[in-house]
């Protein structure tokens, strides 16, 4: 019986050897860059990450005396092992700049995406020339990040008013990048769009409504469909309090088709302790003839605490899916990041200084979830982009990566960029 029962757990052992790695097999964190050349926690994304074949690419702000820096590094092996931290531009801060950090007047939203050999870089810029005017900016590299372009403007300059995020997406020749334009009390989305890899751009609005009271945007390609994908851009209306996402769908980013049934979300009405709802896009997912959407859903209650959810629903031929949610907790969703592989969707989110990621298998109806950090003292932004690989890559098919950092609400005690892949081991 003895001998029996060794066998049993030998069995046992070797079966779970061999199973994959689980969920929270996250590699350890890794630091990229070098003090002082560490994350400045200003605008929503201020750190970004993208995967393409077994390389990931990670664009961050950081701060060096008087000047805003975008910082670069790569991964050519998965995330094993990293460049030297490079600066692609140098950012004049105001005369008063701890002013400027401390409110948030140098916006720094920044986006990367990849496709083959092309990197590309958007962010948002601000410079005081009599007013503030903030600019969305570019730069490429076509070489998987080794030499880089110039960069350029791409938005007018009375375009870009205070508030981002700015966002990208590539696909072969083709690059998109939307962001939201605030000034004179509108809010309006704004699309530019390059079909010769960056080298030239033309700006349009997706839509009467994007043009008048777009909110929010997020821009998605499907990556199945060749490499002339159509763009999908989902948006919110401004003022933000209202209960619609729309979504519009362009094969040249200058002529736009509504999808039927936008999403309305069941919200409650305003009551006796809180303002009212908003909802909004985070992330859109297209794939075939259908797309899935994570969205935030928040409450403003009257003693300034606002609560974030998130959700996913699958959008196909007019009609949504069942809402279910991504978060645990509820109420605790903040700064959230999504990315998509194949038929897996991941998602990460902050609640109150932890780090949460989750993922589904079987398109957003169940969630598996995961605490990757814990919240430490003083540190209570965290800022998270987040990447994934499809299968049909080698040993990076299948990875998700994050890269994550932190600092006070003021940025008196800022925090270091981290980064970790999953899963832990690679195929």
């Amino acid at each position: 019986m003895r001998h029996r029962c060794l066998g049993v757990w030998i069995l046992t052992l070797a079966a779970f050897a061999a199973s994959p790695p689980c969920f929270s097999a996250w590699t350890p964190a890794q630091t990229l860059g070098e003090p002082p050349h560490i994350l400045r926690y200003i605008a929503e994304r201020p750190a970004q990450v993208a995967a393409e074949g077994n390389a990931v690419h990670v664009v961050w702000f950081s701060r060096h005396d008087d000047k805003q820096l975008l910082r670069y590094t790569r991964s050519e092996d998965c995330g094993d092992t990293w460049s030297a931290a490079e600066t692609l531009v140098e950012i004049q801060l105001r005369a008063d700049k701890y002013q400027a950090e401390r409110y948030g007047e140098v916006p720094n939203d920044v986006a990367i995406a990849a496709s083959g050999d092309d990197v590309h870089v958007a962010w948002l810029e601000e410079r005081l020339l009599g007013s503030y005017k903030t600019r969305t900016h570019y730069l490429n590299s076509r070489d998987g990040g080794e030499m880089w372009s110039e960069k350029r403007k791409i938005s007018r300059a009375s375009q870009v008013g205070r508030f981002g995020p700015v966002l990208i997406a590539s696909r072969g020749r083709h690059v998109h990048v939307a962001w939201r334009a605030h000034s004179a009390g509108r809010s309006r989305i704004v699309i530019a769009s390059s079909h010769d890899q960056g080298a030239t751009w033309t700006r349009d609005r997706p839509g009467p409504i994007a043009a008048r009271e777009g909110s929010w945007p997020a821009l998605g390609l499907d990556p199945t469909s060749g490499l002339a994908p159509p763009v999908h851009i989902s948006f919110a209306k401004f003022p933000e309090r209202r209960k619609n996402i729309f979504h519009r769908t362009s094969v040249d980013g200058a002529s736009w088709i509504k999808s039927p049934g936008r999403l309305r979300a069941e919200t409650p009405k305003p009551g006796e302790y809180h303002d009212g709802d908003l909802v909004w896009p985070v992330a859109v997912l297209p794939s075939g003839d259908s797309f899935g959407m994570v969205w935030g859903h928040g409450t403003a209650f009257k003693y300034g605490y606002v609560s974030h959810d998130l959700y996913y629903q699958k959008h196909r031929d007019g009609v949504w899916s069942e809402k279910s949610r991504i978060n645990r907790r509820p109420g605790t969703a903040w700064y959230p990041a999504v990315a998509k592989a194949g038929d897996t969707i991941h998602a990460a989110w902050q609640d109150f200084g932890n780090l949460w990621v989750a993922r589904s298998t079987d398109q957003g109806r169940t969630w598996r979830r995961s605490q990757l950090r814990e919240h430490t003292e003083g540190d209570r932004n965290l800022a998270v982009g987040l990447a994934a690989v499809p299968d049909g890559f080698g040993r990076c098919s299948g990875t998700a990566h994050i890269v994550y950092g932190g600092g006070t609400d003021f940025q008196e005690n800022p925090r270091k960029l981290r980064y970790r892949r999953w899963p832990m081991k690679l195929r």
